[in-house]
């Protein structure tokens, strides 16, 4: 766990999130910032889906999107 990169979004106004694969690397990298990040990372998240793609398994995405 990135301790320091987790302080960093601490202090942030805005987390944008975005990356190759909906269904593996962007799912998890949100699923660790909800359950490490601060209480309030959520309300700040902005998620460029029209950047990603699912990676052949859509519905693990769309679970979480």
């Amino acid at each position: 766990m990135n301790r320091h990169l987790l302080d960093l979004l601490a202090g942030s106004d805005s987390v944008w999130v975005a990356g190759q694969a909906s269904s593996h690397c962007v799912r998890q990298t949100i699923l660790d910032l909800l359950q490490y990040g601060p209480a309030d990372i959520a309300e700040r998240l902005t998620l460029l889906t029209d950047c990603m793609s699912g990676s052949g398994l859509r519905i693990l995405g769309r679970a979480i999107f």
